[in-house]
Formats: structure tokens, sequence, C-alpha cells
């Protein structure tokens, strides 16, 4: 019997199993196309849908925590990488900084009906660092 249609046949036999298609994959070295081209007519039981559906979660569970653990090892070098280029914030360069925060996050004084209004210092943005280094500057 011809090797491919030994091979489909398994791979169907696999799927009646409830296997995915990856770990059909891991037996038989076929192309993914190939293997959903075979396994189109076979039909899951509610029971074997729901444990493809409970692995394909779980990898994704899985991918999402890997991505998450890559993200923040990527902040973590950028923000070495950052510190280091920085060095030390002199008080004019927070001078500068804090000038900038202002700028883009502070209050101004506006005139409404010809008086000032807005005269408080305020500092709109919820990102605790840029409330430090704004409280930092106004001393």
């Amino acid at each position: 019997m011809n090797s491919k249609i030994i091979e489909k046949q398994y791979a169907i036999a696999l799927r009646k199993k409830a296997y995915t298609y990856s770990e059909i994959l891991r037996e038989i070295p076929v192309a993914k196309s190939t293997l959903s081209l075979w396994l189109r007519e076979v039909s899951l039981a509610k029971q074997q849908k729901q444990r493809i559906t409970l692995k394909r979660v779980e990898a994704q569970k899985r991918g999402a925590r890997r991505q998450r653990e890559i993200r923040v090892q990527k902040t973590k070098r950028i923000l070495a990488e950052a510190s280091r280029e920085l060095g030390h914030v002199s008080a004019r360069d927070l001078w500068m900084i804090g000038i900038a925060l202002y700028w883009a996050e502070g209050s101004k004084e506006k005139e409404y009906d010809g008086r000032v209004v807005g005269t408080r210092a305020e500092f709109c943005n919820t990102d605790p660092k840029m409330i430090q280094v704004y409280l930092r500057w106004l001393q």
C-alpha cells in the first residue's frame, strides 16, 4: 500500500481520537495543508471538540505568558541601557524636564471674560514616575 495512503489513514485515526493538528504533525511529517485536506471530512464529538478547544486555550495562555516575559525582559534592558546613557540628571536637566512636563501636562493660565484663571500648579498625568519627577521639579 502507498505510504501516503497509510499516513492519511493514520492521520484520520489520530484525529478521531481528538488529536490536534500539531499533535498529528508530530507523528506524521506532512504539510499542514495536506493534513487539512485529509481531515476535512472527519467530524468530532462534542467531548473531542472540547479537548481540542482546551488545548488551544492552554497554548494561547502559554504564548501570552511567553510574550509578556519577553516584553518585560526587553523593557528592563531598555531601561538599564537608558539609565547608563543618561547618567546623572543635573539640576538644569531636571529644570528642562519639568518645563516640558508642565507644558505638556500642567495647567496654564487662561483668560476668560477678562480675568485670569488657572493660577494653581496642576499636573494631569497618572504615571507615578512622571508625578515624582514633576513634584521634584516643583521643589
